[in-house]
């Protein structure tokens, strides 16, 4: 089957990307931040509300 064609290819890593990202709204300097990527925002609010 294959990934839909709403996610673009990577052609240098010939990865899908994932183009949400969850950057919280911290400083930089803070080690623990997190920069996780979604395909889509449905799952970044289910990734936030945990």
């Amino acid at each position: 089957m294959g990934f839909p064609k709403k996610y673009m290819l990577n052609k240098h890593l010939k990865t899908h990307t994932k183009p949400v990202k969850c950057l919280v709204h911290m400083p930089r300097a803070v080690p623990d931040r997190c920069s996780e990527g979604f395909t889509d925002k449905r799952e970044l609010n289910r990734h936030r509300n945990t």
